[in-house]
């Protein structure tokens, strides 16, 4: 029986991506484009957060929807490694992390300098995973919303090292590095990184009831 439309309006992601590995083409459009809707956001959110990281870039959010686009088109195809039933958001920010930490090396000449260590071909999961899921949830006006006080926290000497920790961690290093980096303890980076989360999350409900 073939996904009808309003079929896949209602359907959760993990069914989308069941169907854009199906034999028929009409299918595979209808979910890809439900996908699209649903998640473009998110994606180029996620990717804007580690090509912003070029510091002499002009156009990130440009470049940010090139690769957005690219991950969507490579989808169907993608598909084909993902196994994780039940985590179907986090496995598509995990594909949009790695695609753009790849265009990020493309742009910078990182990877054919053999500087790719610490991100790209040598990223563990576990860094990806915890960047995705920094983004899982999040939309565009979000992402900008964040950028927005980590300019406010450079004029704060006691959050100034929140932005540099941000930074460090959508560039994807993981806690061990982050600490070798800014001269603390990994246990102290995930707390920081916990902090901030707490702060734009108390931050968002209090302009809400306001």
């Amino acid at each position: 029986m073939r996904a009808t439309t309003e079929d896949l309006t209602a359907a959760p992601l993990e069914e989308l991506f069941r169907t854009m590995q199906s034999a028929n083409a009409a299918d595979v459009e209808n979910a890809w484009g439900e996908c699209y809707k649903r998640y473009n956001r998110k994606v180029w959110s996620c990717v804007f957060y580690v090509i912003r990281t070029i510091p002499w870039l002009k156009e990130p959010g440009e470049v940010a929807v090139d690769v957005t686009s690219e991950v969507f088109a490579r989808l169907p195809q993608t598909l084909g490694a993902y196994h994780e039933v039940g985590k179907a958001e986090s496995w598509l920010m995990q594909v949009a992390v790695r695609t753009a930490i790849r265009q990020k090396e493309s742009i910078t000449g990182s990877w054919s300098k053999g500087k790719s260590k610490r991100i790209g071909v040598e990223l563990n999961d576990t860094t990806a995973q915890e960047i995705a899921r920094a983004f899982e949830g999040d939309d565009r006006d979000d992402r900008m919303e964040l950028e927005r006080r980590m300019e406010e926290w450079q004029s704060d000497p006691e959050k100034k090292r929140w932005t540099e920790l941000v930074n460090l961690f959508l560039e994807g290093y993981g806690h061990d590095e982050i600490a070798e980096r800014l001269g603390i303890t990994p246990g102290t980076s995930r707390t920081l990184l916990w902090k901030i989360r707490r702060e734009l999350g108390r931050e968002s409900r209090n302009e809400e009831s306001a």
